[in-house]
């Protein structure tokens, strides 16, 4: 029985007073605000009231004007704050003048031993004689057993600097900090802190990059790739059990760190080993944006590519063939009141110079839509409450359909859930899209149930953000371990069922391209039962724990005979081998920007069967003792000028335009910057020059004329004129 359900058009933010044009607000913020929800699943969740919600700002505008329309801002760096506002107010808010877009936060999760000689980390430190000594390691994660031998020096002082528990209510960011003078006291007088890592994925991270090994009856097995570094930690959940950290408090603890490294004077690495599906996986999220901003000289960031290549998490189609589909399966469960064990979140994104309809088939065969571009639906149906966003709208005077403003391109979300009381059910569901757009990315954003997509998958492109942002170092994983002995003496082998072989990319490493196009991640490091610091919180028994074993005959199997160190698999293991090994090139090099640290990366990886690159493997794999040995000085410019890349590219509303400046400072003399067509002939631009930093600076462009009039739609090419050379940005404005 086929079943028609009607489309329903909401209309989410008035005009600003005085006719100005409002921010926008993304659709996973208008469906909270439509909603009422306000829950933590995806930033979704339950029906229920809040009195206050965070959410992140883009745009030029100021802190005071924020305030006076009833926002607070707990933290604010260049074009991006996160505010927290009633929901009654946000309307109010996204009036503000200078202000572009307000966005739902999203939550991310975590994604030694034989592994460290694998890549040459002994080699390379025996060679070389660098430890990581004068640098930094900044690890976002889960939080850290600061007591651990591993990360005390055989003087008895910490190598951590700082910490920052967001778990521990408090007055640093809603959470509590933890200064050296306060571990070393601790440590001396054998008291207790205000931290913990019930989970001891920040611990084992932690240990992988910068761990000494020290601890345990085997001295040095254990070491990790700068056994000297210091550390700077944030634990980024608000959750002491639960790893899961929302993109504002990444971007809280990414600045941390930073201030940190500048008040110490020294260079510094930060690993995030971590990632969420939710966003449009080419480099544009809030905390991407943040992440490329801040990089350069002595600032480089790592992160692990995600466990999401087998997960069957990614689609992609092509609408414009007829009508494309996509089918995904919801098993059989048991709904449970409450429990949040029904809900299942998807995002697409598509081509901004296109539209798409999107119709939804449940497993009863009820029909929902066709929901064309900038239209909204939301109903019950005997297979769960529905809601379908297909479209960004800008508010004004008029609704307007409209892409998003950082990128260019549409963005459709497809919700589930038992809002009704009606749970989600068993069974394949069918999308189906048509209109001009060749390609269609769609990804499980997030779910408490297993879903895959059963049609239209995709193993491409399924790294996690923020491994897609343009300056951030990506890192997949191989294997060098499938068996061990563990603390019970019990020979114990991975059972990978002879798919997966040593030395081999594992199946759930994350793969590229970028959805724009970038070749993703850079390279791989060992990521299988990787042996490192263990936390004594992390109880194995626990579910919290990433040392549980889902055997209950072996309850002990990752622990390692020694007790203070385990085992543990994924990319998140990956990314520190590549922080610890960029930490000991930068005691030789601090200044070491994050272009010049992938260029070395790249051309000193061990390639993988004679290709040059390739999604999973990117340009092969880690070689630290190669990497040590190179002058990053003589290296040329970054051929693909990941540093450089405009960004959005397409766009319609306005595009960023980096280009590199002499010196690190930019006090050296600025270029020339000339716009022309594709006939060659001079544009009059109106460009706004932002303020250079870190080797770097940038311009905006609108798409006006000094006259502030509009241009054609086309290509251009934006020309940096300088003493000696000259640098050219090709882009391309959709809509004149």
């Amino acid at each position: 029985m086929m079943w028609m359900i009607g489309v329903v058009v909401f209309t989410l933010v008035s005009s600003a007073p005085g006719g100005e044009r409002s921010a926008g607000l993304d659709p996973l913020l208008k469906l909270k605000l439509l909603k009422g929800r306000w829950g933590s699943e995806a930033g979704l969740g339950k029906a229920g009231s809040a009195e206050s919600i965070t959410v992140i700002a883009s745009g030029q505008f100021s802190a005071e004007a924020l305030v006076e329309r009833g926002a607070r801002v707990r933290w604010q760096r260049g074009d991006l704050a996160i505010l927290t506002v009633e929901p009654g107010l946000l309307e109010e808010v996204a009036g503000t003048p200078g202000l572009l877009y307000l966005e739902a936060g999203v939550k991310s999760r975590p994604v030694a031993d034989v592994s460290i000689p694998d890549v040459g980390g002994i080699a390379a430190r025996n060679a070389s004689g660098l430890a990581g000594r004068g640098v930094l390691i900044g690890i976002i994660d889960s939080g850290i057993d600061w007591r651990h031998q591993d990360f005390i020096t055989p003087e008895g002082e910490s190598r951590i600097r700082a910490i920052l528990d967001l778990s521990e209510p408090g007055d640093y960011y809603g959470g509590t900090l933890i200064t050296a003078a306060q571990i070393k006291a601790a440590l001396t007088a054998g008291t207790e802190l205000p931290t913990h890592d019930y989970s001891g994925h920040g611990t084992h991270v932690a240990g992988i990059a910068a761990g000494d090994g020290s601890s345990g009856a085997g001295l040095g097995s254990y070491a990790g790739m700068a056994p000297e570094a210091g550390l700077v930690i944030v634990k980024a959940s608000r959750d002491p059990f639960v790893s899961e950290f929302s993109s504002e408090d990444q971007m809280i603890a990414i600045g941390f760190i930073d201030s940190v490294a500048a008040a110490a004077g020294m260079p510094c690495i930060i690993n995030l080993s971590f990632g969420t599906t939710f966003g449009a996986h080419d480099g544009t999220a809030a905390v991407e944006r943040y992440i490329d901003a801040l990089s350069g000289p002595g600032r480089i960031f790592v992160a692990a590519a995600g466990n999401e290549a087998d997960k069957k998490h990614h689609a992609l189609v092509n609408p414009s063939s007829g009508t494309a589909g996509i089918s995904f399966t919801i098993p059989a469960y048991t709904p449970a009141a409450g429990s949040g064990n029904d809900y299942l979140l998807l995002d697409g994104w598509y081509d901004g110079g296109s539209q798409a309809a999107v119709t939804l088939i449940t497993p009863a065969d009820e029909t929902i839509g066709p929901v064309g571009y900038g239209r909204y639906y939301s109903g019950n149906t005997r297979s769960g409450e529905v809601n379908i966003w297909n479209g960004f709208y800008e508010s004004g005077e008029e609704i307007v359909s409209g892409p998003n403003p950082f990128n260019g391109d549409r963005e459709c979300i497809i919700e589930i859930n038992d809002g009704a009381g009606t749970a989600p059910a068993a069974g394949e569901w069918k999308l189906r899209f048509s209109g001009s757009s060749e390609r269609l990315d769609m990804w499980i954003a997030s779910e408490t149930m297993p879903v895959t997509f059963s049609t239209g998958s995709s193993g491409q492109t399924t790294l996690t953000i923020p491994a897609s942002a343009k300056n951030i170092i990506a890192v997949g994983a191989y294997t060098t371990k499938e068996s061990w002995v563990n603390i019970d003496g019990e020979n114990l082998t991975l059972d990978t069922k002879g798919t997966i072989k040593i030395g081999d990319v594992t199946e759930f490493s994350g793969a590229g391209p970028t959805r724009d196009g970038r070749t993703k991640p850079e390279l791989t490091a060992p990521g299988r039962i990787i042996g490192s610091s263990f936390s004594s919180e992390a109880d194995p028994l626990s579910s919290y724990s990433v040392f549980a074993s889902s055997n209950g005959s072996y309850p002990n199997a990752f622990i390692l005979p020694d007790g203070v160190h385990g085992l543990s698999l994924g990319t998140s293991m990956a990314a520190p081998h590549v922080s610890g090994a960029i930490a000991l090139l930068m005691e030789k090099y601090p200044d070491l920007s994050a272009s010049a640290a992938r260029q070395v990366l790249i051309r000193t990886a061990r390639s993988i069967s004679g290709t040059s690159k390739a999604n999973q493997w990117g340009y092969g794999k880690l070689n630290a003792a190669a990497l040590v040995s190179v002058n990053p000085d003589s290296l040329p410019e970054e051929e693909e000028g990941t540093l450089f890349l405009p960004y959005p590219n397409p766009f319609i509303i306005s595009t960023t335009i980096p280009y590199p400046v002499p010196s690190a400072d930019g006090n050296e003399k600025e270029p020339e910057i000339l716009v022309y067509n594709i006939l060659g002939e001079r544009v009059p631009a109106r460009l706004f020059r932002q303020s250079a930093s870190f080797g770097r600076g940038a311009v905006v462009w609108y798409g006006r004329t000094i006259w502030e009039k509009r241009v054609a739609a086309g290509v251009y090419f934006v020309v940096f004129v300088y003493e000696n050379r000259r640098v050219v940005r090709k882009i391309c404005l959709l809509q004149g």
